[in-house]
């Protein structure tokens, strides 16, 4: 698995973006769907051109985009999701 972004924590966010490498992101998305009940959002995220910048164009990455109203077992439910998929 791949994470995204910059390693400053004064200036993340609570959005994360990240690859599998053996996995595309629209399977990635389906499966965190049908098997998991997690809902995220794939692909270029009408960004090509920062995406050609990390290098992750065409494909796109997947992205979770937590928030206030996100409980830590959800947060825990997706990082387990995540981990099995990626083997």
């Amino acid at each position: 698995m791949t994470l995204y972004g910059g390693c400053d924590a004064a200036r993340q966010t609570a959005t994360i973006s990240f690859t599998i490498a053996v996995l595309e992101p629209s399977e990635v998305g389906l499966r965190l769907d049908e098997e998991y009940g997690i809902l995220c959002r794939v692909g270029l995220h009408c960004a090509p051109s920062a995406h050609k910048t990390i290098g992750t164009f065409p494909r796109g990455t997947v992205r979770f985009a937590l928030s206030y109203f996100n409980t830590e077992e959800e947060v825990e439910v997706a990082v387990r999701a995540v981990r099995e998929m990626a083997g």
